[in-house]
């Protein structure tokens, strides 16, 4: 019984502690031109529903590429990122925080 309980409790600390270990590797990334039209293409944001152009939308990029995508460098972005943006704009691209 005891070790049932051991067991389990166990492996909530384990989904807890794996939970926040990703939650530390992503950050939410706005991508927007200098106009402050969104650049997240329609319904592919991670924030939810967002038409073209939204302003508020964002996507999880890994830690660090955030800053890197919105200066237009797509290197060690993976497709899956990619394809959320529209790229053909992405030179006028800006860092919002």
């Amino acid at each position: 019984m005891i070790t049932i309980k051991l067991a389990r409790m166990l492996a909530i600390s384990l989904i807890l502690v794996t939970a926040a270990a990703h939650a530390d590797m992503t950050e939410e990334c706005k991508v927007v031109d200098s106009n402050g039209n969104g650049l997240i293409r329609p319904y592919m944001a991670d924030s939810g529903p967002n038409l073209e152009g939204d302003a508020n939308a964002w996507i999880y990029v890994p830690y660090g590429q955030c800053a890197k995508i919105n200066n237009g460098d797509f290197s060690g972005v993976s497709q899956a990122v990619r394809d959320k943006i529209q790229s053909s704009n992405i030179n006028e691209a800006v860092t919002v925080e």
